[in-house]
């Protein structure tokens, strides 16, 4: 008669949980590129959270499993998941292969610059678009690079998210919309 120790039942516990989390995370399903995934996230975690979970390295799969999403998109030949986070949400890329790319922390845009962010048109000053939505994301004013994308950002809950280039001057040279 065999005597099962503590270590082995530790080791066949872990072992049923990896293998569940592995059989959910293989249930992700592939989303067109009109849905809004964040509409789709249930749970809300933080950013302190995700971060732990990436820096064990999970691909795509292992990473959805825990964190229990079940649906991701595919953009560009990088696949993403969204995952809502305090005030905002978290974009994970991953390459063609499912591992893990980049993290991005998006906070929203406050709703009440929605109409002002969207009436802006090519042609239009920075300023006016700063002015349209104080919130949004303009990260290349705070890179000394000189060839950093000039382009900024700006997310709504809705799901949308307005993108704006800039040119030399400063001046809105495209304008282009998607759903996250």
């Amino acid at each position: 008669m065999k005597i099962i120790t503590h270590s082995t039942v530790i080791l066949l516990l872990i072992f049923l949980l990896l293998s569940s989390c592995v059989e959910r995370g293989h249930n992700m399903e592939l989303v067109d590129q009109n849905t809004i995934l964040y509409k789709k996230c249930e749970k809300e975690y933080s950013y302190e959270t995700i971060e732990k979970l990436i820096n064990k390295r999970l691909n795509m799969m292992e990473l959805g499993c825990c964190l229990e999403i079940e649906h991701y998109k595919y953009s560009n030949e990088s696949y993403y998941i969204v995952i809502k986070s305090d005030g905002g949400f978290i974009i994970i890329w991953f390459d063609a292969k499912m591992c893990y790319l980049s993290t991005s922390n998006i906070l929203f845009s406050d709703d009440i610059y929605y109409a002002s962010i969207s009436s802006i048109n090519v042609g239009d000053d920075l300023a006016d678009v700063s002015v349209a939505d104080k919130t949004g994301q303009f990260d290349f004013l705070y890179h000394s690079w000189s060839l950093y994308p000039k382009i900024s950002y700006h997310y709504f809950e809705n799901g949308e998210c307005f993108v704006f280039t800039y040119d030399s001057e400063n001046k809105v040279q495209s304008i282009w919309t998607f759903t996250f």
